[in-house]
């Protein structure tokens, strides 16, 4: 156990609530539409090569805070199934990115780069609530639909 998630344990009677993991993903949530925005930003006035690197960095910088922490949110809410639902989450973040990949470069060539970049950004802040409503219905959710019933065996 971290000592942050010890300290944590200690200050609410022992109890160790899995959500507590997801508050520091937001760090994540606002390096991520800063740095979409600023690669397409760099991208619709032609900037040196320097410039869209930098934002792809810090948006690429913002998901690993985001995804690592979700990861581990998802392992301590079901640890019997966490290899299964790491690869559903995995699954869902490729077809997601794929799709959004697929269709924005159209997009930005019929309106701008900032504008497809910004609507990319607004998109994902938009999906963000639905990591916020986990922060605080999580648990309550969790006890409603129970344990899943599959991979009972591990």
């Amino acid at each position: 156990m971290s000592t942050s998630r010890y300290l944590y344990a200690k200050a609410h009677d022992g109890d160790q609530k899995a959500e507590t993991r997801l508050f520091a993903t937001i760090p994540g949530a606002i390096l991520i539409p800063i740095g979409v925005i600023i690669e397409g930003v760099c991208f619709q006035f032609k900037t040196h090569w320097m410039g869209p690197i930098m934002g792809i960095s810090i948006a690429a910088f913002g998901l690993q805070i985001v995804t690592t922490n979700i990861y581990a949110y998802i392992t301590d809410c079901y640890k019997p199934q966490s290899a299964e639902i790491s690869t559903l989450l995995s699954f869902g973040r490729q077809i997601f990115s794929f799709a959004l990949g697929f269709y924005m470069t159209p997009f930005a060539e019929e309106t701008t780069y900032g504008i497809a970049w910004a609507v990319m950004a607004i998109i994902g802040a938009v999906l963000y609530a639905g990591i916020v409503a986990l922060m605080f219905k999580g648990r309550q959710w969790r006890e409603k639909l129970g344990e899943p019933s599959f991979d009972r065996d591990v």
